[in-house]
């Protein structure tokens, strides 16, 4: 059918275009083994050693997505640890995704050393960026900050009209958990 030869069209292309180091196309075929589109991998990876390689060669571009499709793959081996240095080296070029997620890490203790002070942080550079690119997760993960007592351990006091703030503007940007918070 001509989807079909489309796709094996824009395969060969692509493949074409990796094989001259082409930073466009090695995630668009890192995309294609893992299943998923632009900016998320999926469960069901199709070729993880196909995906990882392409996303590796985007990576040497500094291709903030090929990192964070990297961490995503190691993050669902349980692999927290090579997971967080893909997920840093994005947050390094501030991408509010990737800043959330770091933030999320040292939250969490995933893979690292628990640090609430370094979670907050992150949450707060990931709201350094220009709207269009805003992850909304840390508004409501800064929220949870300064709502009831605040976070001794990040040294933060309670803010109950900057909690209120962030947790609406995530609800309106679809983060259902901040209509429970």
């Amino acid at each position: 059918d001509d989807h079909a030869k489309d796709r094996n069209r824009t395969q060969r292309n692509c493949e074409d275009g990796a094989n001259r180091l082409d930073i466009f196309s090695a995630p668009v075929l890192g995309d294609q083994h893992t299943g998923a589109d632009r900016k998320t991998v999926a469960d069901g990876i199709k070729d993880k050693e196909k995906a990882i390689e392409y996303f590796e060669e985007a990576a040497k571009y500094k291709y903030v997505y090929a990192y964070n499709n990297l961490g995503k793959i190691y993050e669902l081996d349980s692999n927290y640890i090579k997971a967080f240095e893909y997920y840093s080296l994005s947050a390094s070029l501030e991408e509010s995704w990737a800043c959330n997620k770091v933030g999320e890490y040292y939250r969490l203790g995933l893979g690292i050393k628990q640090d609430l002070t370094k979670a907050f942080e992150y949450y707060n550079l990931a709201l350094n960026v220009p709207v269009l690119y805003l992850n909304y997760w840390a508004m409501y993960n800064l929220a949870k900050y300064y709502y009831k007592e605040g976070c001794y351990k990040a040294q933060v006091e309670k803010d109950t009209l900057k909690a209120t703030d962030y947790l609406i503007k995530a609800a309106d940007n679809n983060i259902a958990e901040a209509y429970v918070e």
